[in-house]
């Protein structure tokens, strides 16, 4: 399930999630969102709605990021995951295979940087300047590969809807937010623009036939009158 996309074009990151819950052989879109602010941070989760629900409302707010930007990569690597060490801890989502803590992947952007958190723990910042993760990240880091001259906002849209085409696990509603809009502001989409047309039925094509039919008929007895 799930495809979370992230991008940072000119001081600005862009994050945008699907809205799709898959188990099995069934599939649900919820209303509650992958997406969203806790503090200064967007995160968008994939793995698990439990572990996006601690991300989003458990215990205390994260730490605030330093003010030197240099340090910001140690704080992540080091102050922002045992906080999150701890909410899934408290929240009993952590797990632990032959001694080594497991959690999820999500998204978190601050102080203009994409961040990958992954299930280990590692604090992942690509060299490009994007990033997704979840069932649909391979087909959306693709699209993004190849959108470089669209607008950032068409880019997550563009993204997401290939993973949707492609992908069984991923379904609008699409989400989007960024930096560089205040918390409460979301961008949407529920359409799919790129769905084929409905094919026209057979009464109307039966219908036109006819009457092109009828146009043929009628032009050739203009041109071979009867004798």
């Amino acid at each position: 399930m799930t495809c979370i996309v992230g991008l940072i074009e000119n001081s600005t990151v862009f994050m945008g999630a699907d809205s799709m819950a898959s188990a099995g052989y069934n599939s649900y879109v919820r209303r509650d969102r992958k997406i969203f602010w806790r503090n200064s941070y967007l995160i968008g989760f994939t793995t698990s709605y439990r572990m996006g629900q601690l991300l989003m409302y458990a215990g205390d707010d994260p730490p605030a990021p330093p003010r030197k930007k240099a340090d910001l990569h140690r704080f992540m690597c080091v102050d922002w995951v045992n906080w999150v060490r701890k909410i899934y801890k408290e929240g009993g989502f952590l797990r632990t295979q032959d001694g080594t803590e497991i959690g999820g992947q999500f998204l978190v952007a601050v102080e203009q940087r994409l961040f990958r958190i992954g299930s280990d723990f590692q604090v992942m910042e690509s060299a490009c300047s994007f990033d997704a993760v979840g069932s649909g990240q391979e087909v959306a880091l693709g699209s993004l590969f190849t959108s470089k001259d669209m607008p950032s906002q068409q880019r997550i849209h563009t993204a997401l809807a290939a993973a949707e085409q492609w992908c069984k696990g991923v379904g609008r509603p699409f989400y989007i937010l960024n930096t560089g809009q205040s918390s409460g502001a979301v961008t949407h989409s529920r359409k799919n623009t790129n769905s084929p047309k409905k094919p026209t039925s057979q009464k109307k094509r039966t219908s036109k036939q006819t009457s092109q039919n009828e146009k043929v008929v009628s032009s050739a007895k203009k041109q071979y009158p009867d004798p």
